[in-house]
């Protein structure tokens, strides 16, 4: 699978997060406030190679373009990685341990963003 079709399938778990986390009791950082489960934030992934994206995340009007504009939290990594950690060979925790995902601006959105995405 291309990075761009691996990005969009990271899109859409995203929007299928609120159904996902119901099921699960969890609380989450939203538009609304907590106690809401519909992830939020704007996030860059410059995929080594390959290409930058911008995802938008704000429930239904979320979003994903192949452009890089501002963001708060950017991560990089090789298309390799991306695809290792949609199919459930790698972790995000893991990789950046291991420098091979690199986190900018606002890091603490970046493994709630995996957690919504995953």
């Amino acid at each position: 699978m291309d990075s761009a079709s691996l990005i969009n399938h990271l899109l859409a778990r995203a929007l299928t997060f609120s159904d996902r986390e119901k099921s699960h009791g969890r609380i989450t950082r939203s538009e609304s406030g907590l106690g809401q489960t519909v992830p939020v934030g704007t996030f860059q992934l410059r995929v080594v190679g390959e290409g930058t994206y911008h995802l938008a995340l704000s429930g239904a009007a979320s979003k994903v373009e192949s452009a890089e504009l501002p963001a708060e939290c950017t991560m990089e990594l090789s298309a390799t990685l991306l695809e290792a950690i949609v199919a459930g060979r790698a972790t995000p925790q893991r990789a950046v341990i291991a420098g091979e995902l690199k986190i900018s601006g606002n890091t603490g959105l970046a493994l709630p963003f995996w957690f919504w995405c995953l």
